[in-house]
């Protein structure tokens, strides 16, 4: 749990900015948010 909140901590504007697309019904990155988590928890599970 704490890997995602230092995650989302990094991310918090590009989060918010995407929250606000969304509903408004417009496209936003998930796919970029996914790659990201990935590389994000592995990097830290590994180095750990």
């Amino acid at each position: 749990m704490k890997l995602i909140q230092a995650w989302i901590e990094l991310h918090q504007d590009d989060l918010m900015a995407d929250w606000y697309l969304a509903t408004n019904g417009q496209t936003f990155k998930y796919r970029f948010y996914t790659e990201q988590i990935t590389q994000f928890f592995y990097f830290n599970t590994v180095s750990a």
